[in-house]
């Protein structure tokens, strides 16, 4: 019965206008920083909850599964086994570094001034020689001219999976389960193209540091990559490929090597793995004068198990670069085949988003260029 039949005329209940009426009901904000957005816990709290009492998880991309990702990265997701937290041998990586901000806000651009709302800086190309326009809906092509954080992020994006192609390789290779790293990026990901120029989500801080801490799906699909751990159930039955069975690919989140619930004994056992261009390590030499393995930048999978045979026992490999570390297969030919097949399926063809929301989003996608294509005894899969 508070609810009134109509909101208006919405007049000031308080001296300072916070609390606000519409005949019998009166409405007080919720502070932000306890009732919290995703937009905050995951990009500009770095997927840290802190002080938030409530999560709001709408509008996550790739549906549920986006959401149950986006979960586990900020250690929210509590449906799990003890043994997810104490069992298997792990493989990890350093990201590719994003750099400095392309483009920053002006030291006048962007500041909060009472009684009116920030407006959004940064991000342009002075370079790109167009005229002035109104952000909002444009197509892909004139988006990645005006702003240099898009330019740069799409490259960023495209070492980033070129990167995670590869650990993802060698985990398969080494049996192993891949926690993905904290990947940076310099541009925001929205639907609503007023993001462009700035790269910031309207409505957040326009100042907000660039680059920032991501979440996976600023990378790459997280519904499809968690469709690994069971691709029979996703489109490759070992009736489409000669009744060759496809292993499942185990996935953590980056939060799991500093999740209080892991065990003890993965998160203080990090083993790095140096990567080398081939000239400058030494035949059969796995280990440098520090005692730290040495992996051969664009390894086989061969060498890839014979290099890290000394280390087979140790819980979590920490790989220095992932992007360029692995070629591919000298003789495993079944191993190699559904392991591409599974990049096509669940991580290539990706594409940051969007620059346009009309009818054909396709309008206001940037697509990325594949990485380096794997290659069996040589030959490019």
């Amino acid at each position: 019965r508070l609810i009134p039949r109509t909101l208006s005329p919405v007049q000031a209940a308080s001296a300072d206008g916070r609390i606000i009426s519409a005949g019998a009901l009166r409405v007080l904000p919720l502070p932000a920083d306890r009732f919290c957005s995703g937009h905050l816990v995951w990009v500009q709290q770095e997927a840290q909850p802190r002080q938030c009492l409530a999560v709001h998880a709408t509008f996550t991309e790739y549906g549920d599964a986006g959401k149950k990702w986006r979960f586990l990265e900020a250690n929210l997701w509590g449906i799990l086994p003890k043994e997810y937290y104490s069992e298997g041998r792990y493989l990890t990586f350093n990201p590719p570094a994003a750099g400095t901000d392309p483009a920053p806000c002006a030291e006048r651009e962007g500041h909060y001034v009472a009684g009116s709302l920030p407006q959004s800086c940064g991000g342009e190309d002075p370079d790109h020689g167009l005229p002035p326009k109104a952000a909002g809906n444009i197509m892909w092509q004139e988006g990645l001219r005006r702003s240099r954080r898009l330019q740069a992020n799409v490259k960023l994006m495209e070492a980033q999976v070129h990167a995670l192609r590869d650990a993802l390789a060698l985990a398969r290779v080494l049996n192993r389960t891949l926690v993905l790293p904290h990947f940076e990026a310099l541009c925001d990901r929205s639907e609503l193209p007023e993001i462009i120029p700035s790269c910031i989500y309207p409505g957040a801080p326009p100042r907000m540091r660039v680059p920032f801490k991501a979440s996976t799906h600023f990378v790459t699909d997280t519904h499809k990559l968690q469709m690994m751990a069971e691709p029979a159930a996703f489109g490759m039955r070992s009736s489409k490929f000669g009744g060759r069975v496809t292993s499942p690919l185990r996935l953590r989140a980056h939060s799991f090597l500093h999740d209080a619930r892991t065990s003890e004994a993965i998160r203080g056992a990090r083993t790095l793995v140096r990567v080398r261009q081939r000239d400058s390590v030494t035949k059969g030499n796995a280990l440098d004068g520090a005692g730290e393995a040495v992996l051969v930048a664009g390894a086989t999978d061969r060498e890839v198990l014979e290099g890290l045979h000394a280390f087979r026992e140790q819980r979590v490999l920490v790989l220095e670069n992932a992007q360029g570390a692995f070629s591919g297969w000298e003789a495993d030919d079944a191993q190699a085949q559904l392991f591409n097949t599974m990049m096509q399926y669940y991580l290539l063809r990706g594409a940051w988003c969007c620059t346009w929301q009309g009818g054909n989003q396709d309008n206001g996608r940037v697509y990325l260029t594949p990485p380096p294509a794997l290659t069996l005894r040589g030959r490019p899969l």
